[in-house]
Formats: structure tokens, C-alpha cells, sequence
């Protein structure tokens, strides 16, 4: 369906570029898409929200850099897009 196709486009953008994205607005605002329609996307195609599959990614680059590389915690998390170590 369109939505799919809609979807899959919006998802491949967060894989792309997820440690640049500052939010769900702006990935929203990339792709072309209403930030709501965005957010209901994300949850009937993926099954959770868009900000949930945003972390996941950042948080499981961050794991592959901490068990792979000597990088600090500050300098991974700013690689995978999180400018705060704490977050």
C-alpha cells in the first residue's frame, strides 16, 4: 500500500541518517511528512513509536561501539547522535 511504501522510505531515512536526526519533527519535516502522520506510521508498521525506533537505533550503534571500540561513553554517544553521556 502507499502508507507501506510511505513507511519503509521514512524508515530507511532514521537508518540512514539517525545520528544527525534532533527529533521526530525534523526526520518528520525530511521525509516529507506530516510529524503525525509520521508518529501513526511508525506505530501501525512498526509497532512502536518513531522516537522508540530512534533510540533503539542509537542505543544499539552505542552497544557495538562500546564493545568494539576504546571510544569513551561521551565521544560514542555523540557518534550515534545523543550529545548527553547521561541520557
Amino acid at each position: 500500500s502507499q502508507g507501506r511504501d510511505v513507511f519503509l522510505r521514512c524508515r530507511d531515512h532514521l537508518i540512514e541518517h539517525y545520528p544527525h536526526i534532533t527529533g521526530i519533527t525534523a526526520a518528520a519535516k525530511a521525509c516529507h511528512v506530516a510529524p503525525e502522520y509520521f508518529s501513526r506510521l511508525f506505530r501501525r508498521h512498526a509497532g512502536q513509536t518513531a522516537q522508540n525506533f530512534l533510540t533503539g537505533l542509537r542505543v544499539n550503534h552505542a552497544a557495538k561501539l562500546l564493545q568494539s571500540t576504546n571510544l569513551t561513553i561521551q565521544a560514542v554517544g555523540r557518534t550515534v547522535g545523543l550529545p548527553d553521556p547521561y541520557h
